[in-house]
């Protein structure tokens, strides 16, 4: 897929709740963001290997485009999306303060890196 070639995402294990690194939106199969997906996945630890249920880490859920959110996460997406424009909000901020905390104006190179 595209979108998660770049971005492969962490999940948690529903049976060993070890965290793996996962290349595959596993995440379009999760109800919610707090529940388990309904796709399963072979686990890689040692203790386990077994095909599990994989949960997304919520500290993972901004890397996803808000475009791509699943229709079932429709309570949480506006949230999830709100977050994202206070973290660039806040990146601004921090790129229009100089050293001494007076306000200065990004240069083009910073403000594309925001956008």
């Amino acid at each position: 897929c595209f979108l998660t070639k770049k971005t492969a995402l962490e999940y948690e294990c529903k049976e060993c709740h070890s965290i793996q690194t996962i290349a595959y939106p596993m995440y379009r199969h999760q109800p919610s963001l707090d529940e388990f997906g309904t796709k399963t996945w072979e686990c890689q630890n040692a203790s386990c290997q077994k095909q599990s249920y994989w949960r997304l880490r919520k500290d993972q859920s901004s890397r996803i485009l808000a475009c791509d959110y699943p229709v079932s996460w429709e309570n949480e997406a506006m949230q999830l999306a709100q977050d994202k424009v206070k973290a660039a909000r806040m990146g601004i901020a921090k790129l229009s303060m100089d050293t001494d905390g007076n306000t200065q104006s990004p240069s083009t190179e910073d403000a594309c890196v925001i956008l």
